[in-house]
């Protein structure tokens, strides 16, 4: 079942992006039967879309996500992802991390502390990625990082039923738009954030 499983590589990646620079570090999930690595993060992680994706994670709204982590959360404004459809919020109060959940069209939008340097941190991931086809492409005028959907980690570890997803940086906040979904309609949905 292809919708129901788990989030790793974009999880991954975004974890990996927002390494220490998020105001603590970064929780995630105990490994559940896959414990291979990148870096630090579990590859086993139970991240499934549609389910709260951090160990201290609560169920919040979007007003008292922007309060907590001091910037507006990037919502995006497309059919498949709106303030409309909009059916979760959940928040990770340990790290910062805010994760966005749109149950019509199963999309997950992270959102994060940036890497300070997001154009470099984006082709150094895509450079790692490459073999999975992994870019970067513009967005709003800034770098954005792309890895298709059912890649497998660059290690070859870890299982091909990963979503696709589009990162970048908005200002303050790092977003990325997660989903089993044509890299056009995640490109797409990001080019509304706002």
């Amino acid at each position: 079942m292809a919708m129901a499983a788990v989030a790793i590589l974009s999880f991954v990646v975004v974890s990996q992006m927002a390494g220490s620079h998020v105001r603590s570090a970064v929780s995630v999930k105990p490994p559940r039967d896959n414990t291979a690595t990148i870096g630090r993060t579990n590859l086993g992680l139970p991240a499934s879309l549609g389910q709260d994706p951090f160990v201290n994670g609560v169920s919040t709204s979007i007003t008292n996500a922007a309060s907590a982590v001091g910037f507006a959360i990037p919502q995006p404004n497309d059919p498949l992802a709106s303030p409309s459809t909009l059916t979760n919020v959940w928040m990770d109060p340990v790290s910062g991390e805010v994760a966005l959940y749109y149950a019509s069209s199963q999309i997950e939008i992270l959102v994060s502390t940036p890497p300070p340097d997001p154009a470099s941190t984006y082709a150094a991931t895509a450079k790692d990625f490459s073999a999975q086809g992994a870019s970067v492409t513009t967005v709003h005028g800034v770098p954005a990082l792309i890895i298709p959907e059912y890649a497998a980690a660059p290690s070859g570890v870890g299982t091909q039923s990963n979503p696709g997803s589009v990162t970048l940086t908005l200002g303050p906040a790092q977003a990325a738009v997660i989903g089993y979904r044509a890299t056009s309609d995640l490109l797409r949905i990001a080019g509304t954030l706002a």
